[in-house]
């Protein structure tokens, strides 16, 4: 494992073979995760469930969860007895 160390003049260099071959003037997203600092490549749109807040995350499924039901008929009884699920 690599070990990297900031500069006296406060920066961090990393080489660019531990960036899988990122081309010189890449641009990277920082994050810290914990004691971790990611590094992402910017610009590449990141899911949403990557990039919310667990509060976000939470109004999302709240709102998802609060959606009516899309129309359409019901299964009848018949189709969820055991017995008829191999008929």
């Amino acid at each position: 494992m690599p070990i990297l160390k900031v500069g006296d003049d406060g920066m961090l260099r990393v080489p660019g073979e531990l960036l899988g071959g990122a081309q010189p003037e890449s641009w990277f997203e920082l994050e810290v995760v914990g004691d971790v600092v990611v590094l992402r490549p910017a610009g590449v749109e990141r899911p949403f469930w990557r990039r919310a807040t667990p509060g976000q995350r939470a109004d999302a499924f709240q709102q998802w969860a609060n959606t009516p039901l899309p129309e359409g008929a019901d299964l009848p009884a018949e189709s969820l007895r055991r017995e008829s699920f191999y008929d």
